[in-house]
């Protein structure tokens, strides 16, 4: 690494979920290809997800206030100073456009991640990685942009992977991943005795974190039921059942977004009030199908769904075409792009400052 650093500012704790600091870590990989270090400072549960940042060559700096806390902004303020960052990457809900202002008069360049459009936002750079919004939607001050729409979707890099071995779809008997993400309304233990009475589904494969409440329900699960039910903790162990997988039931965010780019036909949950307009617009290309929010979730519903599909070729040979053909897993390079221009562009107004 030989290039000024970036901070993130990014909480993953059972409160906060772990989708955003999944998608931050998306995000230090496309900076650490441009010899960018990245600073995480973070409240992590458990603190061994440290070790995760360290393995990938990014430092971890212990949070020590609640995001979006004045005391919070004066720690943040004093670490970016420390480390030389030259832009801060802000996750959170709870940070508001004060936060933000007084980041944007520090002189550095800052980059709000936001599906949400709640106010009037005056970070230089926005991102918005879902189909939760469109650009009209945003209220941005004179000089900022927004990044958002399909073409700047993230994808992990251990998924990228297996999107070349998916081309056909896999042999049978028919394997189904859940894919949940922070799982708020707790789906995971419903859908799967949900699906293990169908005699045609050959396995079921849960896609979370070691760390998560599902995880303990699952395993449970799994010693009850042999290998028909079996858990997926990492990223490279997503890829991997999602190549395997025939059909996948997913949270309708960031997950949805990556069974589309593989090419699995999806059945979307919508988990959290955000994901909506993501669910619909895969509805819409014909890429996935929406049962509705999580609190309406309805196992017969389900059931019906999943029956059809394994039994039309058809359909399911159409949703993952259409899949593969909406996402270009781009988004990472289209969105280090613009923060080089616009860090470029900063850099050459003080030369010209200076020599003035």
């Amino acid at each position: 690494m030989s290039r000024e650093p970036v901070v993130l500012r990014v909480d993953a704790t059972s409160q906060s979920g772990w989708d955003a600091w999944n998608r931050c870590q998306v995000l230090a990989y496309g900076l650490q290809r441009r010899r960018r270090p990245c600073y995480f400072i973070s409240h992590l549960e458990p603190n061994g997800l440290a070790l995760t940042l360290r393995r990938s060559g990014h430092e971890w700096i212990p949070a020590q206030h609640e995001a979006g806390s004045p005391l919070d902004l004066e720690h943040l303020l004093c670490e970016i100073r420390r480390v030389q960052a030259v832009a801060v990457i802000l996750d959170s809900p709870l940070i508001g456009p004060d936060y933000v202002a007084e980041l944007v008069a520090a002189g550095v360049l800052v980059v709000q991640v936001d599906t949400q459009a709640a106010y009037r936002l005056n970070a230089q750079l926005v991102l918005n990685p879902t189909l939760s919004r469109l650009p009209e939607d945003y209220d941005i001050c004179p000089g900022g942009q927004v990044l958002c729409g399909a073409r700047y979707v993230l994808i992990r890099p251990e998924i990228k992977r297996v999107r070349p071995q998916r081309s056909l779809e896999p042999p049978q008997p028919f394997r189904i991943a859940v894919a949940l993400g922070d799982d708020r309304a707790q789906l995971a233990e419903e859908i799967v005795k949900t699906l293990l009475p169908m005699k045609k589904l050959g396995r079921i494969e849960i896609l979370t974190w070691p760390h998560h409440q599902a995880a303990k329900i699952v395993e449970a699960l799994e010693q009850k039921h042999g290998e028909r039910v079996a858990c997926a903790y990492e990223p490279a162990s997503w890829g991997l059942a999602m190549m395997r997988s025939h059909l996948a039931i997913a949270a309708s965010g960031p997950w949805a977004c990556e069974l589309a780019y593989v090419g699995v036909p999806s059945i979307l949950i919508t988990d959290q009030s955000d994901q909506l307009r993501t669910a619909q617009a895969l509805q819409d290309e014909g890429i996935a199908h929406h049962l509705g929010p999580a609190e309406q979730f309805s196992g017969k519903h389900l059931r019906e769904i999943v029956a059809s599909l394994f039994s039309d070729e058809g359909e399911r040979y159409s949703m993952s075409r259409l899949g593969r053909s909406f996402f270009d897993g781009r988004g990472t390079d289209r969105f280090v792009q613009a923060v080089e221009i616009l860090l470029h562009a900063t850099a050459q107004a003080k030369v010209q400052t200076q020599a003035a």
